[in-house]
Order: C-alpha cells, then sequence, then structure tokens
C-alpha cells in the first residue's frame, strides 16, 4: 500500500489564494493523503473557504490568535499521521505529479529528503529557482556548499519522512523569516537531499506577505548568522545582511542586530574570514557614527557621482539625509541628480562641512588625497565603495 503523506498547510487571511493551494494538493495524482490546513487567527474568511470542503482527507486546526508560520507547522507536525511530511504555501499552487515524482524520487534513491525547483511568480514575471543554469551538481551533490551562502529549497518543494523530523525537531519558532533557510541547513547536515530537476510548483510572491517584512528580514539573518555560525560562509552572509537588510530605518540605523553578530564572531576559533567579518563589523560601527554625528539631518556634501554616489545618494536619501551637492574630480555631462548639483571640487572647500567619498576602490586613494591637499580632514569612505557592495542601496 502506498504510505500516507501529511501535508501541512498553515494560511493566515489568505481567503483569496487558499482554494487554489488546496485544490492543487487534494487534485494530486497521489491519493492517499491528508491534508491538515492550520489557521493562524484569520479575520477574513479563510475558515469559511476551508470548512466548504466535503473532503475527508482534510482537516482544519483553529488558533486562537497570530502566533506566527512556524507555529503553525508545527502545530501541523504535531497531528500528522503521515510516514512523509510535505508543505504547501496557502498562497502556492502545486502541479498535479509534485508527489508522486518526488516520492518515486526519494524510493529509487534511498534518500529520506527531497525537493524540487520551483516557479516564482511575481508582477507577472516567471523566474525558475534554481535557475536552470544551476547544476545537479550545486543542487544536489554539492548542496551543502550551495546552502552555505543561500536558500534553494523553500518549504513547499520540500518532501521529508517523519524519521527527519525526529532526527532535526521542529521549525525555530523564534525566526520570522526564512524559516525555511534555517531548516534546510538543519537538514542538510544529518541527510542526504534528493533532488528532482524540473520544477513542480508555482510560488507567488503577495504584496503583503512576510517575505516583503524588512524589519523580520533584518532579525531573522542575525538568528541564522549566530545560530550557525560554524556552517555558514561568514562573509558572504555578513554581506548578505548588510546589502539586503535596511540599515537606516524612520529613527535611525540598526546596530543592535549587527553588535550581537559581532559578539558571536568573537566566540569562535580566529581564522582568516572571521578577521575580515570582524573588520568590517567594526568598520560599519565607525560609519554609523560618522553618519549619526556627521550627516543625520546636517549639511554633507557626496564625493563621486557615479555608480557608487548614486548608490550612496539613494541609500542616503531612504534614511532622509540629502547632500547638499556632488563633487566630481572633473567636470562631467551630467549636471545634478534629482536637482542636487554636481560640482567640480573646489580649490577652497569649506572645511566645516564632512564629505562621504562614494567611488570605487582604485580611484578612493586620489580622492582622499584630493581632500588632503585642500586641508579637508572631515570624510569618511562609504561602506559599498570599500567593502563591495556592502550597504547598496534597495
Amino acid at each position: 500500500m502506498q504510505p500516507l503523506v501529511t501535508v501541512i498547510i498553515p494560511t493566515y487571511n489568505r481567503e483569496s489564494t487558499i482554494k487554489r493551494a488546496i485544490d492543487s494538493v487534494l487534485g494530486q495524482s497521489y491519493k492517499n493523503l491528508e491534508v491538515i490546513v492550520v489557521d493562524d487567527g484569520s479575520s477574513d474568511n479563510t475558515i469559511q473557504i476551508v470548512n466548504s470542503y466535503q473532503d475527508k482527507r482534510l482537516r482544519l486546526i483553529c488558533l486562537s490568535e497570530n502566533c506566527g508560520a512556524n507555529i503553525a507547522r508545527n502545530k501541523g507536525i504535531a497531528c500528522a499521521n503521515g510516514e512523509y511530511i510535505a508543505f504547501q504555501d496557502s498562497d502556492d499552487e502545486w502541479f498535479k505529479d509534485k508527489l508522486k515524482i518526488q516520492l518515486n524520487c526519494m524510493t529509487k534513491s534511498n534518500k529520506k529528503v527531497c525537493y524540487c525547483p520551483y516557479i516564482l511568480i511575481e508582477n507577472n514575471i516567471k523566474t525558475i529557482v534554481p535557475n536552470c543554469s544551476d547544476s545537479k551538481e550545486l543542487c544536489e551533490e554539492k548542496i551543502i556548499d550551495t546552502l552555505r551562502k543561500r536558500n534553494v529549497i523553500p518549504t513547499p518543494a520540500l518532501i521529508l519522512h517523519k524519521e527527519v523530523i525526529e532526527t532535526v525537531g521542529m521549525f525555530d519558532e523564534t525566526i520570522r523569516r526564512l524559516q525555511d533557510y534555517e531548516y534546510a541547513i538543519r537538514i542538510c547536515q544529518k541527510y542526504e537531499i534528493a533532488y528532482v530537476s524540473k520544477p513542480l510548483l508555482n510560488s507567488y510572491r503577495m504584496e503583503q506577505c512576510i517575505t516583503n517584512n524588512r524589519s523580520a528580514l533584518v532579525d531573522s539573518v542575525k538568528k541564522i548568522f549566530i545560530k550557525h555560525i560554524n556552517f555558514i560562509d561568514l562573509d558572504y552572509m555578513l554581506s548578505f545582511y548588510l546589502s539586503y537588510c535596511k540599515i537606516y530605518d524612520f529613527q535611525g540605523i540598526y546596530t543592535k542586530e549587527l553588535q550581537e553578530m559581532y559578539r558571536a564572531l568573537q566566540k569562535i576559533k580566529e581564522s582568516e574570514k572571521v578577521k575580515e567579518c570582524i573588520e568590517t563589523i567594526e568598520y560599519m560601527f565607525q560609519w554609523y557614527r560618522f553618519f549619526d554625528e556627521k550627516i543625520f539631518a546636517k549639511e554633507f556634501i557626496l564625493y563621486g557621482a557615479g555608480i557608487h554616489g548614486k548608490i550612496a545618494y539613494y541609500t542616503l536619501k531612504d534614511a532622509g539625509a540629502i547632500p547638499r551637492c556632488f563633487w566630481v574630480t572633473h567636470k562631467q555631462q551630467d549636471s545634478s541628480v534629482e536637482g542636487i548639483p554636481i560640482l567640480e571640487i573646489p580649490e577652497y572647500p569649506n572645511k566645516q562641512i564632512p564629505v562621504i567619498i562614494s567611488v570605487g576602490k582604485k580611484l578612493q586613494e586620489e580622492l582622499i588625497g584630493n581632500l588632503v591637499s585642500r586641508g579637508l580632514k572631515d570624510y569618511f569612505v562609504y561602506p559599498s565603495s570599500k567593502y563591495n557592495g556592502i550597504a547598496r542601496a534597495k
């Protein structure tokens, strides 16, 4: 007899998409399954839609308040009867043979975990993840190397034997984003992971979705960095944090998370990579102090109006800091950026106004020399110029 598969669907206020998600699971060509929908305190018609189903394979669990997707998933796991566990998101859509293909792959490979690519649909644009150019070697044989830097295994693409959960544990309920990444990191260190090379689901990026929650990302990357500090590629993850987590909020700057990451780095065995990460964070702290004391809500000048200068401009503008003007060493065709004038550096500048240098590494020494020769000492090299894209605008 075919083994029972439990499919867990956490949902919160998804009245517009929950039917599509459930139908794609109940409509699987593999029939021996149970579906556990865990409603995470919805206030719309999600519960009524789920209750309208007459299929005996479907069960509904209702949480009294909104607790988060990982708590909802764990509630579903605790109630699961299946030998295998799979996960669906309430706004995604499985292809008809998804379970059948993945279970066959697991049987043939004698592996207890399997994942597949998915089609990401955002603003009507479709992207296959992992990209079809990614080799099978990176997606399967060297999946550990891939997961040290990034995640390619979202929960709707994942199916596993219940033994895996008994070994690696439940989902981390303190992590609000990248939950699938954190779980994949734990799995890959205990089990070999099978890979089906064809996409088996559509994943829809919704506007009001946890994936778009910036503060949750800041907190989650920090927690994964600390929790898995001996597994992840440290400098890659630090760059990811500084690049994609908004460094500025409307009140000022995020530093608490960086301080926690800094302390965690200091506790592990020092290597060249650890040393570089510590130096990067120390530089960021210097930048934060410079920004807070001399830039935020004060006059300043951006030295550089190329790609690095514009990256700095848009990020600083988003933080509420607008330069008086751009300086360039040589006159250029553009005369302004969004009305901010681009001027040649004067021979005798106002020494009271601080300057942010934002150019490529090759030009930094020359620009610093230009400032020093003019008696100006109050300057700072913007981090995105110094550290290859760190802190770039988003």
